[in-house]
């Protein structure tokens, strides 16, 4: 019904029911309501002809009024993001862990035991008795060595003996190599490797040895027991703790043990085979050449085949069924607001308005999870790393710049198909005369 008629029956009704001063005062009243009204629509600059408003919703007026619906996606994507940081955060304890044995390791020092064959000796011109045979196979070891020093970029080369020593991270398990040499040269591969003695003393008698504390800490070693007890018994006694950035340990041979010399290599080449070719050293699959390249092999059969793939099923399923909840959450979300979009785009906002306040109080909501989940986490990991990492000698990255872009990735994906539902409801709306049917 137009306004005219409205008045006309307002004032009608007025003299027919009223004595003269109320229809004056009523009179007033309704003349101050239309000035009201007429007075607020020129305020939000609604216009005559039909055209939509130019004003912006104010997004972080709905958050301020609804904090309780706001803070439930809020707290979801936070502990989703803290639950996909923190599984990366162990799960790297154990990649971390390999990677300072297999190659950290092998950027300081290589090692390289050969058979007889690749030596050039043979059984039949070989002396009778095994400790001249060994003298011959050790001097032609330790001629090697010469002649590997003399090499561009090679430090210095020592003939040793070596004994192996277990490390266990999360997953699997991975060996790391001794050397044992006399008394006088301990404390000096020690200085060159880089290592100090924290505690204790160094090794002065046969069977003695010292190693790093996480290396002890790992297998949980003590000051004055044995080292790796269960492949060696009591042959090996700790006598000192190093410190150190790499799982290391240095000591003197026990009297029993056969004294097969292996090379100790101070360098910095990645690919010591290529070395020995100079040498006219033709390997076999009876020899061992642990350097740089051996240690990425390792690498990734340890680590990429192994967990690379269980790594990937992780984060596919924790980011699967974070994107069905959240299209879960935001579509009952989003028909819960129907209505109050309705009344927006009959007084006269337009979808591209009420789009970009959807959009403020997603990215509202992201980013304070972000955020959130960023302290948590700082939280969590310092946690972590003192009660389960640090106690048992095991290596991890705190900051975790993978686990990050991935995190962030999956958030610009879940905005992305948030998109769906949130088309869907702007398609939906419609003027405040049919705000009552079920578009759902």
């Amino acid at each position: 019904m137009p306004t005219s008629l409205y008045l006309l029956y307002f004032i009608s009704q007025a003299v027919d029911d009223k004595p003269p001063d109320i229809l004056i005062v009523s009179s007033f009243r309704f003349a101050n309501s239309v000035y009201r009204i007429f007075l607020s629509a020129a305020n939000i600059n609604l216009l005559i002809g039909g055209h939509k408003m130019s004003q912006k919703l104010s997004a972080m007026t709905y958050i301020k009024n609804n904090k309780r619906r706001i803070a439930v996606p809020i707290v979801s994507l936070c502990l989703c993001f803290v639950l996909t940081y923190i599984t990366g955060f162990l799960l790297s304890s154990t990649d971390r862990t390999l990677s300072s044995v297999y190659l950290d390791d092998a950027e300081k020092i290589q090692y390289i035991s050969l058979s007889d064959e690749a030596l050039g000796l043979s059984y039949e011109t070989s002396p009778d008795t095994l400790e001249e045979r060994l003298d011959i196979r050790n001097k032609a070891v330790g001629d090697l060595g010469k002649k590997l020093e003399k090499h561009d970029g090679i430090n210095k080369v020592y003939s040793v003996n070596i004994i192996y020593g277990k490390i266990s991270p999360a997953i699997g398990m991975a060996y790391i190599t001794i050397p044992m040499t006399d008394k006088d040269t301990v404390p000096v591969i020690i200085d060159e490797y880089g290592a100090q003695l924290a505690e204790g003393r160094l090794p002065e008698n046969p069977g003695e040895i010292v190693i790093d504390r996480a290396s002890m800490d790992n297998e949980g070693d003590v000051l004055g027991g044995y080292y790796n007890y269960d492949e060696y018994k009591d042959k090996y006694k700790i006598v000192g703790v190093l410190a150190s950035d790499c799982y290391f340990g240095c000591g003197i041979p026990d009297k029993d043990d056969y004294d097969v010399r292996s090379l100790l290599v101070f360098s910095g080449i990645h690919d010591m085979k290529s070395e020995l070719k100079k040498e006219n050293i033709t390997l076999t699959s009876n020899d061992s050449v642990y350097d740089y390249d051996y240690g990425e092999k390792m690498i990734q059969t340890e680590v990429t085949d192994a967990i690379g793939a269980s790594t990937t099923y992780i984060y596919g399923g924790i980011l699967i069924i974070l994107t069905v909840l959240l299209l879960v959450v935001y579509t009952m979300y989003l028909r819960e607001r129907h209505n109050e979009w309705c009344l927006y785009s009959s007084i006269g906002f337009s979808r591209t308005s009420i789009y970009l306040s959807i959009m403020k109080e997603i990215l509202f909501t992201f980013i304070t999870a972000l955020l959130s989940g960023a302290v948590l986490i700082i939280i969590s990991v310092t946690v972590l790393k003192l009660l389960m990492i640090d106690p048992y000698g095991l290596k991890c990255n705190v900051f975790d710049l993978e686990s990050i872009v991935k995190i962030l990735c999956a958030y610009v994906l879940l905005i992305g198909v948030l998109q769906i539902p949130i088309y869907y409801a702007l398609f939906r709306i419609r003027t405040v005369d049919a705000i009552e049917d079920d578009l759902y």
